[in-house]
């Protein structure tokens, strides 16, 4: 594991415990708060696809370079930890965990 993806880990696993802490009704209104920051990240996702997916893709992921500039690097800010584990199964999760090791 390279420090950039040690650093993703350390994040996941803490947003996952920290997440794992709340009550339900606590994590549902979390959930539920989450929707006008989902759509922006839909809008940027398809931003990001029409206008730099293919340089991304060429220029840095098949290079094994970072994904930082991806939607896929947004993971490596705590807000968006925090709602990816919202977001996602318990499965999805592990198995996030386990391609950063």
């Amino acid at each position: 594991m390279n420090e950039y993806q040690r650093e993703q880990w350390d994040a996941l696993t803490l947003a996952i415990e920290q997440v794992g802490l709340l009550n339900n009704s606590r994590r549902q209104t979390l959930i539920d708060e989450l929707g006008p920051y989902l759509a922006f990240r839909k809008d940027t996702d398809r931003f990001l696809d029409a206008h730099f997916s293919v340089h991304c893709t060429r220029s840095c992921y098949t290079n094994r370079r970072s994904a930082c500039c991806s939607k896929d690097g947004i993971i490596t800010f705590w807000a968006d930890v925090i709602v990816n584990v919202c977001c996602s199964n318990e499965s999805a999760l592990s198995r996030l965990q386990e391609a950063l090791k």
